[in-house]
């Protein structure tokens, strides 16, 4: 198969390697659709990352696809079915994975070489965070759903209320799903629990549509003195 192989800093090259063939618990997918994440940019720069790949090894992780072949023991996957892999699992058996602190478990397994026709996906994974693609979902929005719930992830332990001023630092993809999901009611708050798009209209990025420059003097930093980021600045400080 034709896959991109990293061999240092701002040095991968397109390469034929031999195809994948899963072992016992793994599964692997043709893949359909494969995201850059800021990660790889990163990694690809600095020639390496410490946790998640050494090179000379096969680059990217974040991907959809459809399960083309199946290991020994899967159980409740099938060739054919559509799925999303989440780049890592926990191990579920250490000190941070027993209080469901599990982005902390030091024991992580780790899912690299997205960018190819094949990636075969760890039995961890397998067991834990590879999700099925409902049938309308194209790949294309399916491969982002690692990013997607890391903001959901954000937007719950944030405790947002209706009404609050919010800061979002970084317009990346990351950035501008946290403005979507706090203008459209995907809040972390019991209470917000059934507010969808038609309810939060008005608010958040819709609400500043057609505002230019002028109209916004004296809400920035000057206006908001005493709220928000400003008080949180000072109270650092003060610690």
């Amino acid at each position: 198969m034709l896959a991109a192989v990293l061999y240092g800093q701002e040095n991968f090259r397109l390469e034929s390697v031999p195809d994948p063939v899963p072992g016992a618990g793994e599964v692997v997918i043709k893949v359909a659709a494969a995201t850059t994440c800021g990660t790889d940019l990163k990694v690809w720069r600095r020639g390496g990352h410490a946790k998640m790949l050494r090179p000379p090894t096969l680059f990217g992780h974040e991907a959809s696809g459809r399960i083309v072949a199946v290991g020994e023991n899967v159980l409740h996957w099938q060739v054919g079915d559509r799925v999303v892999a989440n780049n890592s699992a926990p191990c579920m058996n250490c000190f941070f994975c027993q209080r469901q602190e599990y982005s902390l478990c030091p024991n992580l397994t780790w899912n690299n070489g997205t960018f190819a026709e094949y990636l075969k996906i760890p039995a961890p994974i397998v067991q834990h965070n590879l999700l099925p693609i409902p049938d309308d979902l194209p790949h294309a929005l399916a491969s982002m759903t690692e990013p997607l719930a890391c903001v959901l992830h954000g937007v719950a332990r944030s405790n947002v209320k209706a009404g609050d001023r919010v800061v979002v630092l970084g317009d990346g993809a990351i950035g501008l799903m946290f403005v979507a999901a706090l203008a459209h009611g995907v809040r972390g708050a019991e209470g917000q629990r059934g507010r969808g798009a038609e309810e939060q209209r008005g608010r958040g990025a819709e609400e500043q549509r057609g505002r230019g420059a002028e109209e916004q003097r004296g809400r920035g930093a000057e206006g908001q003195r005493g709220r928000g980021a400003e008080e949180k600045r000072n109270k650092n400080v003060l610690k």
